[in-house]
């Protein structure tokens, strides 16, 4: 019998992040499960699913050090078990590897193990397509992308973030055929390189990569691996053509307005109580120095604000989804810039003083 010691909070810690890309009825009943292994001094968590995987790696104290053991143990009833638990829990695997009884203090537990040779390799990335980037920079960048991704959209290359590498720039863009956002940083990386990441695999890092430092990222034609040395994600690439973005972002216009973040958006949820609930539809309309943001919807119901803004153009009047309005505008800073060509122009959301971060949202006939 192998024996293995943890404390209960260190293991739910390695195991919740794990448990969400296990649930799925369409995969075998290995993938439902924890790839437990011990070998040395090194335990490692492993699940996966059709597209992406992730392993975390936890360094055992020398006096919790047994024999090594490899097995696969039910990822959601193991993490249901420990989040119970308090204090050290001791995991015992009988000589049969097909049971595993889980103490803590008065507490006992019997799951049945699956054969541990049943799981699936690592796809193993052979390539000289490597980074190094700031872990919390690279999710800030995630985050500010997300939001326009497309969700199980038939067009599968939607489903994803571009990642692209071209003269020490690294661009993420994301669009789900009503939005746009797309930002630019300077890297320190001599690769010049065009691949689409889903976006599961980005929701999954911005779960998991929580301990700042470098993160180290491979790819090549059809994986891309990202690790800091204890978590190691591992997603298939998406392959097709993203859209072209500078296509998308519209030219400079001559309406311009500045107008304070958190004032329009306040405003904006405030009138949207009264949109209608399907579309979510606001009229945005422009005088001088003045925005009035209005609501109807089909109960003959109405919502109007009126903002005080920096704006000097033509009248005009615009429509917007007010949630993409909302998801626009969120991550820019004390105030933000709209430039308007007319009103069946996108309107281009950027910060005051910079422009790296850039977001487009299609208008909308009310």
């Amino acid at each position: 019998m192998n024996t293995l010691k943890i404390d209960s909070k260190d293991l739910s810690s390695l195991v919740k992040p794990l448990v969400s890309i296990t649930k799925s009825r369409s995969l075998p009943t290995i993938m439902s499960c924890v790839l437990l292994q011990k070998k040395g001094a090194t335990l490692s968590l492993l699940a996966g699913n059709n597209e992406t995987e992730i392993q975390q790696n936890y360094e055992l104290p020398a006096e919790l050090i047994a024999d090594d053991f490899s097995v696969a143990i039910p990822a959601a009833k193991l993490s249901n078990i420990i989040s119970t638990l308090a204090d050290e829990l001791t995991i015992t695997i009988n000589d049969d590897a097909d049971k595993a009884e889980i103490t803590c203090k008065k507490s006992k537990f019997k799951l049945a193990l699956l054969p541990s040779n049943d799981y699936p390799n690592t796809p193993e990335i052979t390539t000289e397509n490597q980074l190094t980037i700031d872990a919390e920079q690279l999710k800030t960048l995630f985050v500010h992308i997300i939001d326009a991704v497309g969700v199980e959209d038939v067009r599968y290359y939607l489903n994803g973030i571009l990642f692209q590498i071209e003269n020490k720039n690294l661009t993420l863009a994301g669009t789900d055929g009503h939005r746009m956002n797309v930002e630019v940083s300077d890297i320190d990386c001599n690769v010049d390189a065009t691949i689409i990441v889903p976006r599961n695999a980005i929701t999954q890092f911005i779960k998991v990569f929580d301990k700042g430092g470098d993160v180290n990222i491979v790819f090549d034609d059809n994986h891309i691996q990202f690790s800091d040395g204890s978590t190691t994600l591992t997603s298939k690439l998406i392959d097709g053509d993203f859209p072209e973005w500078k296509n998308v972002i519209p030219e400079l216009a001559d309406r311009l307005i500045e107008i304070d973040t958190d004032i329009l958006k306040q405003a904006l949820t405030r009138v949207s109580i009264l949109s209608n609930e399907k579309y979510k539809g606001v009229a945005l309309k422009l005088t001088r120095n003045q925005l009035s943001i209005t609501a109807r919807n089909s109960y003959q119901e109405e919502a109007e604000e009126t903002l005080e803004v920096e704006y000097t153009g033509e009248d005009m009047e615009i429509g917007f989804n007010s949630v993409y309005l909302l998801d626009a505008i969120k991550h820019f800073s004390d105030k933000c810039k709209l430039s308007i060509i007319d009103n069946d122009s996108s309107g281009l959301f950027t910060n005051i003083d910079d422009d790296s971060l850039r977001t487009i949202v299609m208008p909308m006939r009310l």
